[in-house]
């Protein structure tokens, strides 16, 4: 009888995935297929169940940002990992911005179902907006995802 195996990588939260899917008889490989996909995550449904995308999974984040309370470059990915998960899930969350943080330290805040509100300090991003266009923007973001190596022109040779 064939086993199915189906893995995935890079499915959150990028717009790219790329799906891998074996057919095995008796242990050994008779078929390998790969498929890029693009789209929304929430396309795909069996992505959120392989990831264990659940309450449970941000819980865990969570007690890790705990853990991590003062090494805060290692918080601030964690946040952002929570920030991403709890909007995925469809919990109210965002960034705000305090007055007495200022633009200096805007606030991610998540309402937890049953709990309340939880939110973190994070450093705002350290440089100048320079001036681009919408155009400029997507423009950008495109020569970023055909790089090869995921590494594209600095932006001042794209304009």
């Amino acid at each position: 009888m064939a086993e199915r195996i189906i893995s995935w990588t890079n499915p959150l939260p990028a717009v790219i995935w790329e799906q891998t899917e074996t057919i095995c008889e008796d242990g050994k490989s008779v078929d390998r297929k790969t498929v890029i996909r693009r789209g929304e995550p929430e396309h795909f449904k069996d992505v959120y169940e392989a990831l264990n995308l659940s309450a449970e999974a941000l819980g865990m984040t969570l007690a890790e940002i705990e853990a991590n309370e003062t090494n805060y470059d290692t918080r601030t990915k964690l946040v952002m990992e929570a920030l991403v998960m709890a909007k995925h899930l469809g919990y109210p969350c965002g960034i705000r911005f305090d007055a007495d943080g200022g633009a200096q330290w805007p606030v991610v805040v998540l309402q937890l179902p049953g709990v309340g509100e939880v939110a973190w300090h994070c450093a705002a991003y350290p440089g100048v907006y320079d001036g681009h266009t919408t155009a400029q923007k997507y423009e950008r973001c495109r020569v970023f995802a055909a790089a090869k190596d995921s590494r594209a022109p600095e932006p001042t040779k794209l304009l």
